[in-house]
């Protein structure tokens, strides 16, 4: 059975490497995805939704987050995604938790945006069309891919 296990995206010009997580890191993250954002995903229908609520339950469950559920997420993450270099991938983060990109751990933003894209395309198999949820929270925040 061959399956595509990464898929590429381009964020401020740089292009990114993202590896599907394993089947037991995806069902993990798929379970604290689900536990934690769940809340969220009724506010992203556009008619039953108000930016107001959505920030509200955010800030509800960044506050139901430890910080150890918060390293446990980004680390998980980060160790998947990879910057695209003529000589080959290089780990954002490595197996001994260190970073292998200059400033990647000082920015937040695209921190973000590569948790997202790896838990969007790590978990996938597991979310499916739902994806589509994650995909209206990172706009509603103004993360989306155009930007």
């Amino acid at each position: 059975m061959a399956t595509n296990i990464y898929t590429n995206i381009e964020i401020d010009g740089v292009s990114y490497s993202i590896k599907k997580f394993t089947a037991k890191t995806g069902l993990k993250m798929a379970r604290l995805v689900l536990a934690k954002l769940a809340p969220i995903i009724p506010m992203l229908d556009p008619d039953a939704s108000t930016d107001d609520k959505l920030y509200e339950t955010l800030a509800e469950i960044f506050d139901s987050l430890s910080d150890a559920d918060i390293d446990n997420i980004v680390d998980k993450c980060l160790r998947e995604c990879y910057v695209i270099l003529p000589a080959g991938l290089q780990p954002i983060i490595d197996e001994t938790g260190h970073y292998g990109i200059e400033d990647v751990e000082h920015d937040l933003m695209l921190t973000l945006r590569l948790c997202f894209e790896a838990i969007k395309w790590g978990a996938s198999d597991f979310f499916g069309e739902k994806s589509s949820a994650l995909k209206g929270i990172l706009g509603q925040l103004g993360l989306s891919q155009n930007q």
